[in-house]
């Protein structure tokens, strides 16, 4: 007998992270980091550190990646890294992942619930939203200038309760340990996706409910969704 795939049968909510996961933004977001450290002086600690923090906050990953920042420091690359990360952007138009636009619709024909949970703002998750043609598939949105930042499990909280959506009938689908560790926290079953920011041997460490190497693997019979 196959083995399931993690959205059979459906759930009532799917909440998925945006880069790395929905969006090919891994390494703009990690090469904008790495220069713009640079560009205010503070140093970089290279690529790979960086990587590992994708998916955090800002406000949550910059102390941990320049621990003997000054007061200010933070706000002063926040700056800098915005304009940066938006001209990187507006530069290089990056894509939705191959697939992610068929698992969305037929998440969305099926009648389930998705929702976003990111560590950009809500201004960046709009922005990205309307230029890959996405708003209309989502009914919920947290982000990272609304709650604390993942792993805490606020913004999961948050779209639990706005989809009015019980922590058993809900997933969490992201390509990083943050994700995953904010579903388990809300007690929600997480998917890791392995084409994002950590690698499959980094997400399975903190024991996902699976972990898969494509989205042709969330999804492969159709059904409906549990009842609201």
């Amino acid at each position: 007998m196959p083995t399931p795939a993690p959205l059979d049968p459906l759930p009532r909510l799917v909440v998925f992270d945006m880069d790395g996961t929905l969006c090919d933004t891994t390494q703009i977001i990690v090469d904008t980091w790495h220069a713009t450290l640079i560009e205010c002086g503070f140093g970089s600690p290279g690529h790979d550190a960086i990587r590992h923090y994708v998916g955090s906050a800002i406000k949550a990953s910059f102390p941990a990646l320049r621990p003997d920042s000054a007061p200010g420091d933070i706000d002063v690359f926040m700056s800098h890294y915005r304009d940066n990360y938006i001209a990187a952007v507006t530069r290089s138009h990056p894509p939705l992942f191959l697939g992610v636009r068929e698992i969305l619709d037929r998440l969305f024909e099926a009648g389930t619930l998705l929702g976003v949970a990111t560590s950009k703002s809500r201004v960046g998750l709009d922005r990205t939203l309307d230029a890959l043609d996405l708003r209309r598939y989502f009914v919920a949105f947290a982000t990272a200038d609304q709650a604390p930042s993942k792993p805490h499990p606020q913004m999961m909280l948050d779209l639990l309760r706005d989809t009015r959506t019980d922590p058993q009938d809900a997933i969490m689908i992201g390509d990083t340990t943050f994700d995953l560790e904010m579903a388990h926290h809300a007690g929600v079953r997480a998917v890791g996706v392995t084409w994002g920011a950590h690698s499959r041997e980094t997400l399975v460490k903190v024991k996902p409910f699976a972990v898969v190497d494509g989205l042709s693997d969330l999804l492969r019979e159709r059904g409906p969704p549990s009842p609201r």
